[in-house]
């Protein structure tokens, strides 16, 4: 009717447009019940993409925030073994052994000044301590330790105590024989 009554003639298009994909991608079509369907196909898309752009961000939160705990235990573990090394510097045994710590059975002494010797410790089968000869080197007193402990696991307490005092008499005798500082022959 229209080409008859001199009007011109033109077809219409529904276009679904989806901007929010890559690509910009658009869909012509001339029916109604497809573009409807394609437009909730896009929108259902739509969401599922908004879910995931989410799901992304909120991974890259998590791997930041596990990033940043890292670094901070990082900086927290530094800080603490710089603590602990300024302690042990002010302590006696770095200062004046320059160690760390002393081996097990082995702990200081004085004979003319604060923390000048060391001294191993043995204990008894009751449970006491008997402190061991004065020593000018810790290497001195772990010597001590390990053989009083073989006298006292070969022959006992009493034999371990004997060796102990005849060691320690030794020991008093050379320090006070030589009259020089303990510390300068470490």
């Amino acid at each position: 009717q229209r080409r008859a009554s001199g009007f011109s003639t033109f077809e219409v298009y529904l276009c679904v447009s989806c901007l929010w994909m890559e690509g910009k991608n658009k869909m012509r079509t001339k029916e109604l019940e497809k573009a409807l369907s394609l437009w909730e196909i896009h929108a259902s898309s739509r969401s599922e993409l908004r879910r995931e752009i989410l799901r992304e961000r909120l991974e890259t939160r998590r791997k930041v925030e596990v990033r940043r705990a890292a670094d901070k235990r990082k900086r927290a573990e530094r800080l603490q073994a710089f603590i602990s090394s300024a302690l042990q510097k002010k302590s006696p045994v770095w200062q004046i052994w320059k160690v760390a710590e002393l081996p097990g059975g082995v702990q200081l002494a004085t004979l003319r000044l604060e923390h000048d010797c060391v001294c191993s410790v043995l204990t008894l089968h009751d449970g006491s301590v008997r402190p061991g000869p004065l020593r000018k080197s810790i290497r001195e007193a772990e010597t001590d330790l390990a053989d009083l402990r073989a006298v006292q696991r070969s022959r006992g307490d009493e034999a371990a105590c004997a060796e102990l005092e005849a060691r320690d008499l030794q020991a008093m005798t050379a320090f006070f024989a030589s009259r020089s500082d303990p510390r300068s022959h470490r």
